[in-house]
């Protein structure tokens, strides 16, 4: 009997808060924005980050002192969520003669089927702005196989 795996875990992916339209006269780039909070106090449940934290773009525009300047939000300063996947394997071989055998093995991806998110949607001027739209890039369900090899 034979067992093998391999099992990931991680901390969230860093990602930074931004307005994605041109909300300055001289961008033709994404902004970051500006914060006026802390983001990870009073999280509304099942958002990433509480995007109250960040004044909408049109205020600070108004406002002289902050004509023509990129938000003071940090490049990178929330994370997403955290990542764990276990693949495991559980296998025998059966020898038939001194040159042959057979091998049979269960293999599972995501043994514990986490749910691994990936990260919120961080436009600002987005209506789904701190929820979770999709899974983390190479995420997958649990997932099983069976195999049987005969070798010669």
């Amino acid at each position: 009997m034979q067992f093998t795996g391999l099992t990931t875990a991680y901390t969230g992916r860093p990602f930074t808060p931004i307005y994605s339209n041109n909300t300055s006269l001289n961008s033709d780039f994404t902004l970051r924005a500006f914060q006026i909070g802390d983001p990870q106090a009073n999280v509304p449940r099942g958002a990433g980050f509480r995007a109250a934290a960040y004044v909408p773009i049109v205020t600070v525009l108004n406002n002289p002192a902050f004509a023509f300047r990129e938000g003071n939000a940090g490049r990178n300063s929330l994370r997403g969520p955290n990542f764990f996947e276990a693949d495991w394997e559980l296998g025998k071989t059966f020898m038939i003669t001194e040159r042959q055998s057979l091998a049979l093995a269960w293999q599972n991806f995501n043994v514990f089927n986490n749910v691994n998110r990936g990260l919120p949607v961080n436009d600002l001027t987005s209506s789904n702005v701190g929820s979770f739209t999709s899974l983390e890039t190479f995420a997958r369900p649990r997932t099983m196989q069976f195999s049987l090899r005969y070798k010669f």
